[in-house]
């Protein structure tokens, strides 16, 4: 089995299984905070997009941790996730909800399974709603079954705040607050994965906050949402980097108008680099958003008739694939070390080509896709992680009882190609692990005034489909001399 093949069954497959199965723990917990906002879940059109209605008077207050690195029993590990997220809060708020990371060894799904019971019993006993979570796969650079992160959602009389939103630096954590006015919160969550093995080799540790946001921001906007705050944990193990991580987030995420924390969380000796002895680090997190509730009930869709166009930036693997990519990469760079058994493709001249392109952080559409949506010039955005053309297009697509005829897609870059070639891969196990060459798409009716707004922002698009509404759903994408690639997002 090749390495694209490898990774779509035991990354993407397995999460998906594992994201359920905490979905399905978390449900109940829903429940849960009785008098302290009335938890929503929007079944209709929103796929199970759950919201928490703020009341009056009160603003949210948000903030991240990790748990007790220091336990080795995964069920008190999981607990004491949500025990320090208690005693962190910020003084007299009221907790309320929180949403998770699992950075998992193997995806080992009685792994999942007893890190789900143990924080469903936690949320139970503290009256606290699971809002969200995700399930990610790190593969060796988790050296225990699972690292864990948590954002809560607490609330707080405005009263007792210094403004209407802002930062608090306290002496235990980092706190952004705003005031939702009236709108219907929500949080999502995810994380770079294994890209940071490429930011370790290349030394710029803070390219990695452009993918944690862009993993989450882009999330967010695919429903309309109006980010207020990205918070983080920071886990690290070695080096002098955290600061400038750090200080790099609050300064990108104020540029879009967004409070930006990270919590740093020393995991020596519960996380390793791409060699011994190598600073690392990971980050994951959550966006918590304010989204209308003309937007609940008119969620954005693609129409038919609409123009697909596809988006392009500064070319870069995305948090796509990666852990079939380094696997690809590090078979390559053994011809590049001529014979050599260490790990260090990256100081070759072919390596630092290769580098310059994987180090190369995601692009984060939010801001654009925000100002097309306000517009009216865009009735669905898509960011191509997670799935990629499988699942972040066919599969909307298919939802929406549409199909698109793909034509004329940006070109691979020069590395990406070298990679697929060196994969022997198929087309549709490329298109469903990697961007390939395109970041982002949308559906509109104003192709023209659409492409005037991207090339604002500084990217590069091109229409590459009509959407149909016919006896077929999802995409099918036409490359030439290549058999078309059909996906029809059931």
């Amino acid at each position: 089995m090749n390495a694209l093949d490898e990774y779509i069954k035991n990354v993407i497959s397995i999460g998906d299984v594992g994201s359920n199965i905490l979905a399905k723990l978390a449900a109940p917990t829903l429940a849960n905070p009785i008098r302290k906002g009335t938890i929503r879940v929007m079944k209709d059109g929103m796929n199970g997009v759950t919201v928490l209605d703020v009341p009056k008077n009160f603003s949210v207050v948000v903030h991240s941790q990790g748990g007790d690195k220091t336990q080795r029993d995964l069920g008190n590990y999981s607990k004491s996730l949500v025990d320090k997220l208690i005693y962190t809060r910020f003084p007299g708020s009221i907790p309320v909800a929180f949403a998770n990371v699992i950075d998992s060894n193997s995806g080992d799904l009685k792994t999942i399974t007893t890190i789900g019971e143990n924080l469903r019993s936690s949320a139970d006993e503290y009256n606290l709603a699971i809002l969200n979570g995700e399930n990610a796969v790190l593969g060796n650079r988790v050296t225990v079954d699972a690292n864990l992160s948590g954002t809560m959602i607490s609330l707080i009389h405005r009263r007792f705040l210094p403004g209407p939103s802002g930062i608090i630096d306290s002496k235990n954590c980092k706190f952004a607050y705003f005031n939702p006015n009236g709108k219907p919160v929500m949080i999502n969550s995810d994380g770079t994965g294994t890209k940071l093995a490429f930011y370790e080799r290349s030394g710029e540790y803070h390219h990695a906050v452009k993918d944690f946001m862009a993993m989450n921001v882009d999330d967010s906007i695919k429903l309309g949402a109006s980010v207020k705050v990205i918070s983080g944990s920071l886990e690290y193990s070695g080096g002098n980097f955290c600061s400038k991580v750090q200080s790099h987030l609050t300064e990108l995420a104020a540029s879009m108008g967004i409070l930006g924390v990270l919590e740093p969380e020393d995991l020596t000796g519960r996380m390793k680099g791409y060699a011994d002895g190598v600073p690392t680090y990971n980050i994951s997190g959550s966006v918590v958003s304010t989204i209308d509730e003309y937007r609940l009930n008119n969620p954005l869709r693609p129409q038919a008739g609409d123009f697909l166009e596809s988006i392009q930036g500064i070319p870069n693997p995305r948090s796509n694939g990666i852990t079939g990519t380094r696997k690809v990469v590090a078979e390559l760079g053994k011809g590049w070390l001529a014979g050599t058994e260490y790990d260090h493709w990256h100081q070759t001249p072919k390596g630092q080509e290769f580098l310059k392109y994987l180090a190369q952080p995601s692009t984060i559409f939010y801001p654009a896709f925000s100002e097309l949506i306000e517009k009216g010039l865009a009735s669905s955005v898509y960011h191509m992680s997670g799935g990629s053309f499988n699942g972040k297009l066919a599969r909307p697509l298919e939802k929406a009882g549409l199909f698109a005829n793909i034509e004329n897609l940006f070109p691979l870059h020069q590395v990406e190609e070298e990679l697929f070639r060196a994969t022997g891969s198929s087309l549709e196990s490329a298109f469903e692990t990697w961007p390939m060459g395109n970041e982002g798409m949308i559906s509109t009716n104003n192709p023209v005034k659409a492409i005037g707004v991207l090339n604002r922002f500084g990217y590069e698009a091109r229409v590459v489909a009509r959407l149909e509404s016919c006896d077929r759903t999802g995409v099918q994408i036409n490359i030439p001399n290549h058999k078309p690639v059909i996906y029809t997002g059931l």
